[in-house]
């Protein structure tokens, strides 16, 4: 799991030492918006939000929605169906479209003024998720070096993202 909190501390779950101990890193930016970036089996275990938070909860096409565990501070959470792809080299797999990255940030904008946590997550919580978060913190606090700099992330979703969110 990965945490960028307003003190500019990031957790990554993926990071802990031999004797179990969560490893901190600093990060280069403070954000107003705490972004947590997870995996599927991660939301559908649980998390601990301190926050009033929002879920952009990503499923490959074919997949069941995540179950959330809706915790204290939950506020909404949106659903969406697309695979980990480009439409260039899809071979049968669907890549988000402009609709959804436009439900994305609709949703955002209606909830970012009552919530302090934006959870993001995907099968893996390394792609989709990462895309989706870098490009939601670059729209809302222009600086998102640490985020875009720690992730693989989909450019073909962060681009579609962008679009939706400049459009």
């Amino acid at each position: 799991m990965f945490l960028v909190t307003k003190i500019s501390i990031v957790v990554c779950r993926s990071s802990y030492n031999k004797n179990r101990q969560i490893e901190f890193a600093p990060a280069l930016v403070e954000l107003r918006m705490d972004f947590i970036i997870i995996s599927r089996d991660e939301i559908e275990e649980g998390i601990i939000v301190r926050t009033p938070y929002i879920v952009v909860s990503i499923a490959d096409a074919d997949a069941r929605p995540a179950k959330l565990i809706k915790g204290s501070g939950f506020i909404d959470a949106i659903y969406l169906h697309f695979d980990d792809t480009d439409p260039d080299y899809s071979f049968g797999r669907l890549p988000m479209t402009q609709e959804q990255a436009e439900k994305i940030w609709s949703f955002v904008q209606k909830n970012e003024p009552n919530v302090g946590t934006i959870v993001c997550h995907c099968l893996a919580g390394m792609s989709r998720s990462p895309a989706v978060a870098v490009a939601l913190a670059e729209a809302l606090y222009e600086d998102a070096t640490y985020l875009r700099d720690t992730f693989n992330y989909n450019k073909h979703v962060y681009e579609t993202m962008k679009k939706a969110i400049n459009s």
